[in-house]
């Protein structure tokens, strides 16, 4: 398959969530409410959920009585429980594996993965894929390398049940986005050594030095995700 050809596929398969994503920016304050019940209601019977009186959320304002603000540490316990095998402790759906953050603010973090966030996160790209084509559609004429995070290393977890990690970045996105991805589609899969790096400043000078050496023009890079940090932000280049 030709990049073109994956470029167009990708795009195409993002345009319900671009269309979903418009809709929703009608009335933002009550989709996120709507979501944020959907959420409490699914997982009312994990132990975080009893612990904090979810059966009895109603409105946001229920939700934020009853939940108080939360840093990592806070959640720690609950993580280090799922890593021991533990289900229902923050989802009611099982864990796939333990994501591991850059850890910018602090030391690396552990996010539980499950396939409901899987596809959260690749619905979330969806709008931002689409919209990127519209605005600029010279980056669908060439080869293209999309990057989400480098593979980092894993803190350790004794008595670890779950998985740790990605082998890949993208892991992160499931079903075909993730087939047109990590597929060989005319240079958008980054040599062996650049996706495998182990920090994030390796990971970005090798994948420059690769980038530089590959493309007869300088790249065109495309601004990161919305709230993401810039070695996590997901990135695009075309020739």
């Amino acid at each position: 398959m030709t990049a073109g050809a994956a470029t167009a596929i990708w795009c195409l398969s993002n345009l319900a969530s671009w269309q979903r994503y418009r809709r929703a920016l009608e009335a933002p304050a009550a989709v996120q409410e709507r979501l944020l019940l959907e959420h409490v209601r699914r997982n009312a019977g994990t132990v975080f959920g009893r612990a904090h009186g979810f059966e009895d959320v109603r409105c946001v304002a229920d939700y934020q009585r009853r939940v108080p603000l939360m840093d990592y540490e806070d959640y720690d316990p609950f993580v280090r429980r799922i890593a021991r095998g533990e289900p229902g402790v923050l989802t009611a759906e099982p864990v796939r594996r333990l994501a591991v953050t850059s850890g910018s603010t602090a030391g690396p973090k552990l996010i539980p993965y499950t396939d409901a966030l899987q596809a959260e996160y690749t619905r979330g790209v969806g709008p931002w894929i689409v919209d990127l084509y519209r605005r600029t559609p010279r980056l669908a004429g060439g080869p293209a390398y999309w990057s989400i995070t480098p593979r980092l290393p894993a803190p350790p977890v004794p008595d670890g049940a779950i998985p740790v990690g990605f082998e890949e970045d993208s892991r992160y996105l499931g079903g075909l986005a993730h087939r047109l991805v990590a597929g060989d589609h005319g240079g958008q899969r980054a040599p062996l050594h650049v996706r495998r790096a182990l920090d994030p400043e390796g990971f970005q000078e090798r994948g420059c030095h690769v980038y530089r050496l590959h493309e007869a023009v300088p790249p065109h890079p495309a601004a990161p995700i919305p709230g993401s940090q810039t070695n996590r932000g997901m990135r695009a280049t075309s020739s």
